[in-house]
């Protein structure tokens, strides 16, 4: 049902034939916040962090710089994006 429910628009799921089982493909066309892969599973194998422990993992990438260096990166690709540097002294 996983396969259904997240491939036909977002592809993040797909068959392994000779496994016989469901497999992640694309991870990065998961949709933040969106849980109908686990909604449909019918086995309940697939489960997702509480926002708590997300909000933890966040503060500790921004705290540890990396999200301004992976930032810093996007912004030099992508020159015409503008963002407001100052939430990362916020957080």
């Amino acid at each position: 049902m996983c396969v259904v429910q997240c491939s036909e628009r977002r592809n993040v799921f797909g068959y392994d034939e000779e496994r016989r089982k469901a497999v992640v493909l694309v991870p990065e066309n998961c949709m933040v916040g969106c849980n109908n892969c686990q909604i449909a599973c019918l086995w309940g194998a697939i489960t997702f962090p509480s926002i708590s422990e997300v909000r933890e993992l966040a503060k500790k990438l921004v705290a540890s710089g990396r999200i301004k260096e992976e930032l810093d990166v996007k912004l030099q690709q992508n020159s015409h994006l503008i963002i407001d540097k100052s939430f990362f002294e916020k957080v």
